[in-house]
C-alpha cells in the first residue's frame, strides 16, 4: 500500500489496457490480484483505488477491483507455481511468494537486496521474518535465492534473514541495556533520549528517522509487559522497566 509501489498503477494500467483492448494478439487481460486492504487503515491507499477509472480496469475487475489473495493460495501457471505468503510487519498487507520450482522467494519490502527494511508492526515483523525462516526449513518449501522489492537479488535469502533478525534484537537488548539506568532525569528515558544514546556516533540528521524504529521497538516491549510508559505523552513520554523481564 507504500506510494512507491502504489502510485504508478493507473499508469500502469492504462499501458496494459492498450494492449488488451488494441488490435486481436495474444494478450489477455490481466487479473490483479493483492492481499486484503482494510480501507481505514490508508486513507490515500483507498482515495487512489477509488479514484481508477473503469475504462482503466481491467473488465472481471470493474466491481471487486483486485481478486483478493489468501494466505497460502496456491497459483499455478503453465510452468510454475506461486504461494502466497501473509508477512505483515513492513505493513499490515504485505505478502511474500514461494516460487518452488526455483526455490526462490519475493519478498517485496520485508526484506531488501541492501539495508534494512522499515516496518509498521515490529512485533509483527519479526514474527513475518521468523515464520520465512521456518518456511525454508521444509524439504518442499525449501528457498535459497531471494529476489527483494529493492536492491540487488540476494543469493543466500535465509542467511539474510537470520542477520535482520540479529540486528533486530541486538537493538533490542540495547534498548533494555539504557533502559535498566534511570535516564538523565532519573525519572526514565523519551525517545528522542534513547535514539540520542543509540546513535552517538551517527549525524544528528538521522536521530528523526531513527526515532521512529525506537518507538516501535518500545511498543512491542511495552505490549510484552517488558517495559511500561512513565509519564508523558507522544515525544514526550518517559519509558521505564516493566515488572516482567
Amino acid at each position: 500500500k507504500h506510494h512507491d509501489h502504489t502510485q504508478g498503477l493507473p499508469s500502469v494500467l492504462s499501458l496494459l489496457r492498450r494492449l488488451w483492448s488494441g488490435p486481436p494478439s495474444s494478450f489477455s487481460v490481466p487479473r490483479i490480484h493483492k492481499f486484503p486492504h482494510y480501507p481505514e487503515e490508508d486513507q490515500n491507499f483507498t482515495s487512489l483505488i477509488d479514484n481508477l477509472s473503469g475504462e482503466t480496469l481491467p473488465p472481471p475487475n470493474k466491481d471487486a477491483v483486485f481478486h483478493q489473495l489468501q494466505h497460502k493460495q496456491i497459483l499455478k501457471g503453465v510452468e510454475s507455481t506461486l504461494l502466497v505468503l501473509h508477512t505483515p510487519g513492513h505493513t499490515t498487507d504485505s505478502i511474500c511468494l514461494h516460487l518452488p520450482e526455483e526455490k526462490a522467494l519475493f519478498t517485496a519490502d520485508s526484506v531488501l537486496g541492501q539495508g534494512t527494511s522499515v516496518f509498521e508492526d515490529f512485533g509483527s515483523y519479526m514474527t513475518s521474518l521468523k515464520s520465512l525462516l521456518e518456511l525454508g526449513s521444509q524439504p518442499e518449501t525449501t528457498f535459497a535465492t531471494v529476489y527483494p522489492g529493492h536492491g540487488p537479488v540476494v543469493e543466500d535469502g535465509p542467511k539474510l534473514i537470520n542477520e535482520y533478525i540479529r540486528h533486530r534484537i541486538e537493538r533490542e537488548t540495547q534498548i533494555l541495556d539504557i533502559l535498566a539506568s534511570p535516564g538523565p532525569t532519573g525519572t526514565g528515558w523519551t525517545v528522542m533520549e534513547l535514539v540520542g544514546n543509540i546513535y552517538a556516533k551517527y549525524p544528528q540528521n538521522l536521530w528523526a528517522p531513527a526515532s521512529r524504529g525506537v518507538f516501535l521497538h518500545l511498543k512491542k516491549l511495552r505490549d510484552e509487559g517488558r517495559i511500561k510508559q512513565a509519564d508523558g505523552e507522544g515525544e514526550d513520554a518517559r519509558w521505564i522497566m516493566g515488572s516482567r523481564l
